[in-house]
């Protein structure tokens, strides 16, 4: 394979990956130790490019012709032409981990998402010769518009991504519902997902306590007294805004209608309380399940609540 090695020049710099770049400036900076990135890319492009035949086989549905000598092929949607052509090269590298930014192309096929992602991080930690220590941490995808600013096709890509955390060991992920621009799918500000990854690697790789790196995650709800209560982790100091109303929540009850729901943080248990006066006898909470979502809540640490819904309506 042919390579050659680039200086860190601002023109060099500009050609490449402004978040792994911004994410390595900052490791390098607290760690006081020289970071090395191998940036493998390709804008636009599914999942299914970037794992091998062994890990899609695993998957119903796919064809391989593509891959046969002087077929035509898709480079952006076509099953494991990047991991040939883009991945396999760099498995003699020794790496520390995985940042993995991309989903938006997979929206179609969000209900698979989780398990390919799964499947896939499997394969490359296996090839790199690791196992379930090497670090993957990847960016949550940014709201925008898509078909339209209430559709819900990046909101169940969304919810396939934080599922994928139960299905990952050692993952992570850096949530941008805070950094997105509903109007241009590439938002201008590539710090905020940069230091978010950086937070991750620096507490769960490299040990570093005294901050948080985690955005809170729904775990459970309770009803009660015509409200849904809803408990978080990763928040072990509390949620805030505190004594206001908080944007981005639904509430249903059988008759699976969503109503905008007012919601606070109760100031003692620092649980979500949700209701409307809509919606009597609740049975059904969304927070921020839309392609451009309103969102409003973090932790203690500012990292965003993850979107979520208890139900599992279509």
């Amino acid at each position: 394979m042919a390579g050659e090695w680039w200086s860190n020049t601002p023109d060099n710099v500009a050609n490449t990956s402004a978040v792994a770049y911004l994410f390595g400036k900052y490791l390098n900076e607290v760690l006081d130790v020289p970071v090395g990135l191998i940036v493998s890319t390709l804008g636009g492009s599914r999942i299914e490019p970037w794992m091998s035949r062994e890990a899609m086989d695993k998957f119903a549905g796919y064809g391989y012709e593509h891959l046969e000598e002087g077929a035509k092929d898709n480079p952006w949607n076509d099953p494991c032409l990047l991991f040939n052509a883009k991945v396999a090269p760099f498995t003699d590298f020794p790496v520390k981990g995985f940042l993995w930014y991309q989903g938006e192309s997979n929206r179609h096929n969000a209900d698979d998402y989780d398990s390919l992602m799964a499947s896939m991080v499997c394969d490359w930690r296996a090839r790199w010769g690791g196992g379930e220590e090497m670090p993957f941490y990847f960016v949550e995808i940014a709201p925008f518009r898509y078909e339209c600013n209430d559709g819900t096709s990046a909101a169940r890509l969304r919810e396939a991504q934080a599922n994928a955390l139960k299905k990952i060991p050692n993952s992570g992920i850096a949530s941008t519902l805070d950094a997105g621009n509903y109007n241009f799918i590439h938002p201008v500000d590539k710090f905020t997902p940069a230091e978010r990854l950086a937070w991750m690697a620096l507490t769960d790789t490299y040990g570093l306590t005294g901050f948080g790196s985690h955005s809170p995650q729904y775990e459970s709800m309770e009803i009660k007294d015509g409200k849904i209560y809803i408990n978080v982790k990763n928040a072990p100091n509390g949620l805030c805004p505190m004594w206001t109303s908080l944007s981005g929540f639904e509430i249903a009850g059988d008759d699976r209608r969503f109503y905008p729901a007012f919601a606070e943080i109760e100031e003692r248990s620092c649980r979500l309380a949700v209701s409307s006066d809509m919606v009597k006898e609740p049975v059904a909470v969304r927070y921020c399940y839309r392609n451009v979502p309103e969102m409003s809540v973090y932790n203690v640490a500012g990292l965003p609540l993850l979107p979520f819904r208890t139900d599992d309506w279509d």
